[in-house]
């Protein structure tokens, strides 16, 4: 997370920015952090920056408990998966059209 301060000098006369907004978005999306201005000395969206960032923390680890469980899910299915193929293959019914050769013989035309 970036956090601008002095957010309370520039209020009265945005032209004392030193840093544009869009550069900060830019630098921002480059580097997938949040973004916040706040004023130490007012007090200004201090505690909402400290929510968004513990928000933000929780809903990562969050995220990342719910992306382990799933590759471990994901990874099972596979061995259930890979121990159940010569079944499978013997289950699997083949596809093609049935027809008699020339001695009148049922045989079956497949791709």
């Amino acid at each position: 997370m970036l956090i601008g301060n002095k957010y309370d000098l520039m209020e009265g006369d945005p032209l004392l920015r030193k840093v544009s907004e869009a550069e900060v978005g830019a630098f921002c999306n480059q580097h997938n952090l949040l973004y916040s201005e706040v004023s130490a000395l007012t007090g200004f969206n201090v505690k909402e920056s400290f929510v968004n960032l513990i928000e933000s923390l929780i809903y990562k680890k969050l995220f990342g408990i719910y992306l382990f469980l799933y590759v471990e899910i994901h990874q099972e299915t596979e061995k259930k998966q890979k121990n159940f193929e010569p079944y499978q293959k013997a289950l699997t019914l083949e596809t093609g059209s049935f027809g008699k050769d020339t001695k009148g013989k049922s045989v079956k035309n497949c791709c």
